[in-house]
């Protein structure tokens, strides 16, 4: 079973200017490696064969230049709609992956998880048979801030509902999901409709027909990094334990890649 990956990475970063300095967020340096070294090493580390990555417009070659050797065989994609945010995202990058790719293998980049994560991820949807989409949902969610976080409702592993103001809930999303490429007639039905299409909005649509799961990854290392605040607390706080974790789950690719 083939898996293809893809990152978005279109997002400028509006609320980590501080430390981006007007690059877009997935160029922020982290332990000398830009931020999007992180996802991609660890979708290598897995196996994923054919690996697309959605850029602002006009930053691929930018993006070529900070990855060196390491975007060798990777498919960069400007969107330069990037208003239409992560769902528009998802569409350009599976244009790339359709009639390649069994399961796909998507991630925020602004997320740091260890490579078990991901894994748990695939597994989830691989096992489940008639699901589109499993979302990473952790039920503890350590190293972020819950409220900025989106939230997930599930009940016996369904996704019920999803969003950042959710009363009730029971896992947080993690950034990392896993879709099949049927996925894409689901998002051809919303491309034209929806001027903003999100995330949230695919999986609340896949949801009604009750083929959206949660892939729970509870203990899982895992961080998200949305603000300067959360930079400081990734690179010297307590999160710093997420990174130390990631870069152990890379050292052969840290020190060698």
């Amino acid at each position: 079973m083939k898996t293809g990956g893809i990152i978005l990475a279109a997002g400028i970063g509006k609320r980590i200017q501080k430390i981006s300095q007007g690059k877009p967020k997935l160029l922020v340096q982290v332990r000398n490696r830009p931020l999007i070294y992180y996802p991609l090493s660890i979708f290598r580390k897995i196996g994923v064969h054919r690996i697309v990555i959605i850029v602002p417009g006009g930053w691929s070659g930018e993006v070529h230049r900070a990855l060196g050797n390491v975007s060798r065989g990777v498919i960069i994609v400007e969107n330069s709609r990037f208003w239409r945010e992560n769902g528009y995202s998802l569409y350009l990058g599976l244009k790339h992956l359709l009639g390649t790719s069994d399961l796909i293998l998507l991630s925020m980049v602004d997320h740091l998880y260890v490579s078990t994560l991901a894994l748990k991820v695939l597994s989830t949807l691989k096992n489940t048979n008639n699901s589109l989409i499993a979302v990473g949902g952790d039920s503890k969610a350590l190293f972020i801030q819950h409220s900025e976080a989106t939230k997930i409702q599930a009940r016996n592993h369904l996704i019920v509902d999803i969003g950042k103001k959710l009363p009730v809930y029971n896992y947080i999303d993690v950034g990392v999901m896993a879709v099949k490429p049927e996925i894409y007639d689901y998002i051809n039905e919303l491309i034209d409709k929806e001027e903003i299409l999100s995330l949230t909005k695919i999986i609340k649509y896949v949801s009604k027909e009750r083929r959206a799961v949660v892939a729970d990854v509870t203990g899982y290392y895992w961080t998200e990094i949305d603000t300067d605040e959360d930079y400081y607390q990734l690179v010297s706080g307590k999160r710093n334990i997420v990174l130390s974790k990631v870069l152990e789950d890379l050292e052969v690719m840290v020190h060698h890649g």
